[in-house]
């Protein structure tokens, strides 16, 4: 029994209805592919990483160059003014 019920058993296939030229990989080409597929899930997960103390340094980067106590102006900027450094790089 199984779960509960009964498996029903039946005769196998003849190897005569078998494709076989399916089963041409050897284990050494299963092997290769397996490796190739292991090496790759390795470097993915080493590059996020990477990538992840990249992020997290820029995020750093950016944070050091932020002044929680800078104080906004209360008089409203015109619209001239606030374009005017629109094109020149930040320093």
């Amino acid at each position: 029994m199984f779960k509960g019920k009964f498996l029903k058993v039946e005769n196998p296939d003849a190897p005569s209805s078998l494709k076989w030229q399916n089963q041409t990989y050897s284990e050494f080409s299963r092997g290769c592919r397996s490796g190739f597929v292991w090496v790759l899930t390795v470097g993915i997960v080493i590059g996020a990483f990477y990538a992840m103390v990249i992020f997290k340094n820029y995020n750093d980067s950016i944070l050091a160059g932020f002044d929680p106590n800078l104080k906004c102006p209360s008089d409203p900027i015109s619209p001239d003014l606030a374009l005017e450094d629109w094109d020149k790089p930040p320093k």
